[in-house]
């Protein structure tokens, strides 16, 4: 049921947001001053949009242009990059946030070609426990597998990624054809078999390097993902004095972001699948128009505790990591987090557990 050639299983894909880059006439524009460099499934998301929040940050739409990075779209070309930032005010800082710029090796050139063509933007680094970015990264991946729609916007996507890319994610798609009625999944581990970046793209200072050898130090601000979760209002206040705005500007007040759980999404997705059948009655969807959401969310919970319920509930679940993966892969990244403390100043040895 898990096999797979030997070139797929050399295979690395990437689930981000890789259909974000769509067609944006040139013309206008001008060249960011900051980047966030990454890295994927560390809060990225949730800066970004605390960021849009402020009067003099403009922020690119898509979020992830990856222009940096992905072939086909570095292929468009300056004017097309510029274009993203056309809406700018001259009053303005302008940034993007594209994760793949710290997924060295994968794509080699990222620093060089960042630093070529904008050498005085400021970098943002955002960067989580390496274990638990790396199975937020696997979750991450089955998400996409579910959300992904056939037909032209499948395609487009298939056309940015890389052949070894494409592999993965076309056995991945593969095995959870049917959705929750299916019982194949693929484990953690199984994908850590075949999906390198959810390993690599952790090896932050590895990352770092690749930058250090064209920007001075004090062109970075390194964030954990631990502090923007404790004092979101805290980092973003840094993050602010540094990129040379008004501080003061509060863009969290109560209304914390949280962006791209997985969790969320598992919720989500269960509850789908459990109640899709009574969304296919006659009248249906007029009726749950009108239901209040107390009355709907007493249904679903209904329905998931019938045999029924449990049993989609099993066959979609996101599977555990197991104790010994993770163990080893305490061993793993132990040495380089703790070059990573060094470097930042940081005691990360909480990060060895």
């Amino acid at each position: 049921m898990w096999a797979m050639s030997e070139s797929d299983k050399k295979a690395i894909f990437w689930a981000g947001d890789v259909l974000s880059a769509r067609e944006v006439k040139p013309g206008g524009g001008r060249l960011p001053d900051f980047i966030i460099i990454g890295a994927a499934k560390c809060g990225t998301t949730t800066l970004y949009e605390y960021l849009c929040r402020h009067p003099q940050v403009f922020m690119s739409v898509p979020k992830e242009p990856h222009f940096f990075a992905r072939e086909p779209i570095y292929a468009k070309g300056m004017d097309w990059y510029r274009s993203l930032f056309s809406g700018a005010q001259a009053s303005q800082v302008c940034g993007e946030a594209s994760t793949l710029y710290t997924r060295w090796p994968d794509f080699p050139g990222c620093a060089r070609r960042v630093a070529e063509h904008v050498p005085r933007a400021k970098l943002i680094y955002v960067m989580r426990h390496p274990i638990d970015r790396a199975y937020s990264g696997y979750g991450q991946r089955i998400k996409w597998i579910r959300n992904v729609t056939v037909g032209g916007r499948e395609q487009e996507m298939l056309d940015i990624l890389t052949p070894l890319e494409r592999a993965i994610y076309l056995w991945l798609k593969a095995v959870y054809a049917g959705g929750a009625k299916k019982v194949e999944q693929v484990t953690f581990e199984q994908l850590l078999q075949v999906d390198e970046a959810l390993l690599t793209s952790g090896l932050y200072m590895e990352q770092i390097r690749q930058y250090l050898g064209y920007f001075p130090r004090d062109r970075f601000m390194f964030v954990l993902f631990e502090d923007l979760v404790k004092d979101p209002a805290g980092v973003c206040r840094e993050a602010l004095r540094f990129l040379g705005v008004d501080p003061g500007v509060d863009v969290v007040a109560d209304r914390a972001v949280a962006k791209n759980a997985i969790k969320k999404h598992q919720e989500h997705f269960v509850r789908g699948q459990t109640t899709g059948g009574l969304k296919r009655l006659p009248g249906a969807q007029r009726l749950g128009s009108v239901l209040p959401r107390s009355f709907k969310d007493a249904v679903y919970e209904a329905i998931r505790r019938t045999p029924y319920g449990k049993r989609v509930e099993r066959r979609s679940a996101i599977l555990p990591m197991k104790p010994e993966t993770r163990s080893r892969l305490i061993e793993y990244f132990r040495g380089p987090n703790r070059e990573l403390g060094e470097f930042l100043g940081r005691d990360l040895s909480h990060w060895d557990t």
